[in-house]
């Protein structure tokens, strides 16, 4: 730390030495950096300003290869939907123990798919809460709009995100033909994480 300008052992102290002590002492606070802090000071994740880190979870729901063993349209393998939901993806949450962590946002993409009637649709569930309030409609896709992207997300997601996770909670995706038997293939779901940074 910054050594004050003025040591005092006898004499006389004046006012405007005290005052330059104190100068000296609020730039040094106003500028400290992490070599003025110690290993053991103690700072925990929430005394920080920006204490959250934001992290990809990719998974792919259903593959895009070719294969004999799957049902083949054309010449590129694809995925029939089932006319109501399929679970096809299911794990458990870990968030430690006095932390905090959301899904801010969630990515959906579709490679192909094939309308029959009716376009598939994705359901993504917290227990038994539906994320983002309902299914996902996937009308576009890569190869034939250009576009394979869709999203669940709030208004400004980072500062309010789509749903709080808590440790040891169920996720679950669920894909259905709507009633009909569209075909799909090249789906992938990233889930963007808002989690408290561990102290």
């Amino acid at each position: 730390m910054t050594i004050v300008t003025h040591a005092f052992s006898t004499g006389t102290i004046k006012s405007s030495e005290v005052n330059t002590n104190f100068t000296d002492l609020t730039e040094a606070l106003d500028n400290i950096t992490t070599t003025n802090l110690h290993e053991s000071a103690g700072i925990v994740s929430s005394q920080l300003t920006d204490r959250y880190a934001l992290s990809p979870w990719s998974i792919t729901v259903l593959p895009s290869h070719y294969s004999q063993t799957l049902n083949d349209t054309g010449a590129t393998a694809m995925w029939t939907c089932h006319t109501a939901d399929v679970e096809l993806f299911r794990t458990t949450t870990r968030v430690q123990s006095s932390k905090k962590a959301y899904i801010a946002f969630i990515e959906v993409y579709c490679l192909e798919k094939l309308t029959d009637t009716t376009d598939p649709q994705i359901t993504i569930k917290l227990d038994d809460i539906i994320i983002g309030g309902g299914v996902r409609v996937l009308d576009e896709d890569q190869l034939n709009d250009t576009n394979g992207f869709h999203y669940l997300y709030n208004s400004n997601p980072i500062a309010n995100p789509l749903i709080p996770v808590d440790n040891n909670q169920t996720l679950k995706i669920l894909l259905s033909g709507n009633g009909n038997n569209p075909k799909i293939r090249g789906l992938t779901v990233t889930f963007w994480i808002k989690e408290e940074l561990a102290s």
